[in-house]
């Protein structure tokens, strides 16, 4: 697994809750990392600083559609 394969699973996660229609935004869901990496501190939980070195803009890197090949291989499991 490369980087670019971890950003790609992060995104999926990400996006499960709202795929689901269990929240409108990845930053509504409670139970994920995504809401300390948006205000860009870590929660106790979450050290932000390894997936926000990697990502300039991480609000834009969430409305970024993810590719369908790299999220086929990742449901697959």
């Amino acid at each position: 697994m490369d980087e670019s394969d971890l950003m790609a699973a992060f995104r999926y996660l990400a996006s499960n809750p709202v795929k689901a229609k269990l929240v409108p935004k990845a930053a509504d869901w409670s139970w994920s990392s995504t809401p300390a990496h948006l205000r860009r501190r870590d929660d106790g939980s979450v050290t932000v600083r390894p997936l926000l070195d990697c990502i300039d803009r991480f609000p834009d890197f969430l409305d970024t559609a993810a590719d369908p090949e790299r999220v086929a291989v990742l449901a697959k499991g």
